[in-house]
């Protein structure tokens, strides 16, 4: 519960099943079945659970988490809340591998927390794994530009030659 508190900015303050369902409740005593959340909050609740059970699973070390945006339903008061418990996690020592399609959500962490925030275009990440640069993992393989892709550009992959991993 301390994580959808979190995202929530206290609109819900608990969360527990009841009946095999999972269910939260106002600081006001009400109870809602998560099928009465909107896509949006059990977005956020799906994210909060993940994250709590990774949380007590390992004990509390910082682990990392792959995201492909995950807060795409959220408005803009949730998606400041919920960006703002990344940047804490991070500073717990968490490591945030976030994959978005959403162009304003690079700005808005940068805005938050620009010291802890490093980005990545997909465009430059297809050049060097193509190229083979900076632990690339295939040379060669023609992809110029994530715009203009299209699927007869790639080699079979039995076609390409594995690049050494630097260790």
């Amino acid at each position: 519960a301390y994580y959808f508190k979190r995202v929530t900015s206290g609109r819900y303050n608990n969360v527990f099943l009841r009946d095999g369902t999972v269910h939260v409740q106002t600081p006001g005593g009400k109870t809602l079945s998560i099928d009465a959340l909107s896509t949006g909050t059990r977005a956020q609740l799906q994210f909060s659970l993940r994250v709590s059970l990774l949380a007590h699973l390992f004990g509390g070390e910082p682990l990392f988490l792959l995201l492909d945006d995950p807060f795409l339903s959220s408005d803009k008061e949730r998606l400041a809340s919920l960006l703002q418990t990344l940047i804490d996690l991070l500073e717990e020592g968490w490591q945030i591998f976030y994959f978005t399609i959403d162009e304003s959500i690079p700005d808005a962490l940068a805005k938050i927390a620009p010291e802890k925030s490093h980005f990545l275009e997909i465009d430059e990440v297809a050049h060097k794994i193509a190229y083979g640069r900076d632990a690339g993992i295939f040379r060669q393989l023609p992809v110029h530009h994530i715009g203009e892709f299209r699927r007869e550009r790639l080699a079979p992959v039995h076609d390409l030659e594995p690049v050494p991993l630097r260790t």
